[in-house]
């Protein structure tokens, strides 16, 4: 039996150096108000877009209708470039039979995802099958009007709904961890025996699956 094990390791390190003459920004995908953008001193295709406002004490902001205020300009709220990537490589061998797998893994970028914020915000995703969409719910934070903490109380089920993607909302709350891992390829193959082809000496015959 012959077993083999292989892997790689990559990691990229990803800085926009320079912009055309009078470019701030460009934009590479999406649009002006959501998408991927090149800045200078920046990685590459860093999410722009817009997020909840803060105070200088770092603290989210209430409207009066005790939801987040949103950012009047767009800001960084996410980088999906991924930390570093690697890849598993494995094949077992064993009488001319060969079984090989390749997983690859994906560590940290960022990801935005409306459908993950619609599917919340309309409560059918598995982790709330048993949850009450009737619940009281007071959004951490504070008053816009006057700095108090806000005591405004809100449905479960209005904030899931009004504060995902689903309206004109904070995009930086439909961003999640792209890690992953993923089974990239399997295989099983048979490699007939060359003493079955002694008049083909050149002859090579392998099955795969």
């Amino acid at each position: 039996m012959v077993w083999n094990l292989r892997g790689n390791f990559t990691k990229n390190v990803s800085k926009v150096v320079s912009l055309p003459e009078g470019s701030k920004e460009i934009l590479i995908s999406g649009s002006s108000d959501l998408g991927n953008f090149a800045i200078e001193g920046q990685p590459f295709n860093v999410i722009k877009g817009q997020k909840v406002q803060r105070n200088d004490a770092d603290q989210r902001l209430t409207d009066g209708d005790n939801n987040y205020v949103l950012t009047p300009d767009l800001y960084i709220v996410g980088d999906p470039n991924p930390d570093w990537l690697g890849s598993l490589f494995s094949d077992v061998t064993w009488k001319g039979i060969t079984f090989a797998f390749q997983v690859n893994y994906v560590h940290g970028g960022d990801m935005f995802s409306s459908t993950v914020a619609a599917l919340i915000g309309r409560g059918v995703t598995k982790d709330l099958e048993d949850f009450d969409p009737g619940l009281p719910l007071i959004l951490p934070g504070v008053k816009e009007s006057d700095g108090s903490v806000n005591d405004g109380i809100l449905t479960t089920a209005g904030v899931f709904y009004t504060q995902s993607v689903l309206e004109k909302n904070p995009q930086d709350r439909a961003i999640s961890d792209a890690t992953r891992i993923r089974l990239q390829e399997v295989s099983l193959s048979y490699n007939i025996p060359q003493t079955l082809f002694q008049n083909c000496p050149s002859a090579v015959l392998i099955f795969h699956w």
